[in-house]
């Protein structure tokens, strides 16, 4: 992993292409460099000017004083491999290229541009952030090198008021995307550290920037928009790396739809695909799949400011009682459950709230108890409930002096209390009351379904977390098994009979497609495949206990479970077997195009399964 540190805390910042003109990109990028008091040194390169802003100008690179750690390039796009040899030459050791018309281009010209400026990079080791980027910033230096209209305005903080943010990362293929997180971010308080415009990742893929900062130490959580993923076995080293440490990844992968994908290639020459793959990836690393930009967000301000939950159950605190039964009926839909409190908790809630109130889940305190108690008394007592595992509030914040003293209130509890806690509000919300709860280390949200998925969300990565804690070391091969079995299948022509294929598979005592590599396939035989397509997939290899994860996620789990009177079928066989496969195909997945075990029939509890086919096909050469 190359050292990122010159290119997200120089000492020194080239301009090349540098203008005094803010209504061009070149322009407003240099204007933004300076306006946001980058410390270090800013030298301008231009021909057409002796000074840029009030800074002395150069007319080539070799001409600098000194050889700056980055270089910024706003040139025409013919120009950018020239430019970076020269800075090459002169020792520059990063830099950021905002020009396009490379791999995102069509066409014979674009394709030499992009080879010309793959070999000027590997031939000098220049790290480079792009081509066809809007740019890095990171305020901790500051250093703001983008023309993005969201730092139009220097006297806008680049970071919020309260630090009791969890510091959020950002890295997208996408230049308008990098920034619009914080852009939208603001209001709540999120705290975001080093952002980059990947562009088309010709040097540096979004993961590297990810693992740079896990490093680091830069970030506590990741967002970044994908259009596609070169190298998968990096981008799952770097997953694995984040889950070690509990610092999540918040993802957008798309090109799932065919207009999409067609968008993705002429966007930043990515080559993406069907989102199946990328969902089995993603679930395996424990990362949190964005749908679009208020999700992200969502799902960021939940991790940036609570603690994760030790299960699903909610308890909701509400001075609305309409409120509370639709948000019932939300997280319900989420999978989240609302237990009753115990009996001496309700007696207690009972004493500070009228005797028309409800004190079971909800806690409807109505308005009126709510106004004279507030809500930091109920969660001292809600919090001691051993059913509880976060603490939902619902109420206004309409009324910014109210709001401000209740989070005041609250902020006195929250450090103390094990269970995380959110709010959700039913009017509007003023910057003043937002922030006021954040500073309390509570995100608030605006909508109902947003703050159930928000908290749906803590409750997977902690589920993933604590399923992660207990998978067992997946077994290894006897080398010598795995040779014979290797050279059997290289002996073989191109489809295994089922014989053959069982004889193989019996080796490893069982009685693939796109990017990241063999990939399993669990689901219902018969028409409950062809029909439902209620499947699941999974990389491999994969241990016993990840396969019984893996067959929970089907929709169709309850009939091994037993239905209509029928006994529950030997999930923990079907499970090995499961595990088994997938081990056999991570050892041949490189001459194994596909293995198909269909049908298994799972007998009842402790009597195993019989596999009644299997077929082994093999890959082309």
């Amino acid at each position: 992993m190359p050292d990122l540190q010159p290119l997200f805390s120089p000492d020194s910042v080239a301009i090349i292409g540098a203008s005094a003109d803010t209504h061009t990109l070149r322009g407003r990028t240099t204007r933004y460099l300076i306006a946001h008091g980058y410390p270090g040194r800013i030298y301008p390169v231009t021909r057409s000017l002796p000074e840029v802003f009030g800074l002395r100008s150069y007319a080539t690179v070799a001409e600098l004083p000194e050889a700056p750690d980055l270089a910024v390039v706003v040139v025409p796009a013919a120009y950018v491999a020239p430019t970076l040899e020269e800075c090459g030459r002169k020792g520059v050791r990063a830099a950021v290229v905002i020009s396009s018309g490379f791999a995102e281009e069509r066409g014979e010209a674009a394709r030499e541009r992009d080879k010309a400026l793959r070999e000027v990079i590997e031939r000098f080791g220049i790290v480079v952030c792009g081509p066809n980027s809007e740019g890095l910033v990171n305020p901790l230096k500051p250093l703001v090198a983008t023309f993005s209209p969201v730092f139009h305005d220097p006297a806008q903080r680049l970071f919020p008021e309260s630090r009791k943010s969890r510091a959020i990362a950002v890295s997208c293929q996408s230049g308008a995307l990098t920034f619009a997180f914080l852009s939208r971010g603001r209001p709540r308080q999120l705290r975001f550290t080093y952002q980059a415009s990947a562009g088309n990742q010709t040097c540096l893929e979004a993961h590297d920037y990810i693992d740079w900062l896990l490093d680091t130490g830069g970030a506590d959580i990741f967002i970044a928009y994908l259009e596609g993923i070169r190298d998968t076995t990096r981008f799952r080293a770097v997953a694995d790396k984040a889950a070690a440490v509990g610092k999540p990844m918040i993802i957008a992968k798309v090109g799932r739809s065919e207009a999409g994908r067609r968008a993705a290639v002429s966007h930043t020459g990515a080559l993406a695909h069907s989102g199946g793959a990328d969902d089995a990836i993603f679930r395996h690393h424990g990362i949190i799949r964005g749908e679009d930009l208020d999700h992200m967000l969502d799902m960021a301000a939940a991790f940036a400011f609570c603690k994760l939950p030790r299960g699903n159950r909610v308890a909701v605190i509400t001075g609305s009682g309409g409120s509370a039964v639709w948000m019932s009926d939300l997280l319900a839909a989420h999978g989240l459950e609302l237990p009753v409190l115990e009996e001496d908790l309700q007696q207690r809630l009972m004493t500070l709230l009228p005797s028309y109130a409800s004190a079971q889940n909800p806690v409807d305190g109505t308005a009126q108890a709510i106004h004279e108690v507030g809500y930091a008394k109920l969660v001292e007592i809600v919090r001691e409930s051993q059913r509880i595992d976060t603490i939902l509030l619902i109420g206004s914040l309409a009324n910014e002096a109210t709001a401000t003293q209740r989070a005041e209130e609250l902020a006195a509890v929250t450090g103390d209390t094990l269970q995380p806690i959110v709010l959700s509000t039913y009017t509007i919300a003023t910057p003043g009351a937002m922030a006021a709860f954040a500073e309390a280390g509570i995100p608030c949200y605006t909508s109902m379904s947003s703050c159930a998925r928000a908290i749906r969300a803590l409750v997977d990565y902690a589920q993933f977390q604590a399923r992660r804690g207990r998978l067992q070391r997946v077994e290894g091969t006897p080398l010598g098994l795995r040779e014979e079995v290797g050279s059997a299948l290289a002996a073989a022509g191109p489809v295994l009979t089922e014989a053959d294929a069982k004889a193989l598979l019996a080796r490893y005592g069982v009685p693939r497609p796109p990017d990241f590599g063999p990939m399993l396939m669990v689901g219902l035989g018969g028409i409950h495949v062809e029909v439902l397509r209620d499947v699941v997939f999974s990389p491999v290899p994969i241990g016993r206990e990840e396969a019984l994860s893996l067959l929970g996620e089907l929709r169709g789990v309850a009939l091994l479970g037993g239905a209509r009177g029928a006994p529950s079928a030997d999930g923990e066989a079907l499970a090995e077997l499961i595990a088994t496969l997938s081990r056999f195909a991570a050892d041949h997945g490189e001459l194994i195009e596909e293995i198909d075990l269909n049908p298994v029939i799972v007998h009842p509890e402790g009597r195993g399964l019989t596999v009644v086919d299997a077929l082994i096909v093999k890959r082309k050469h």
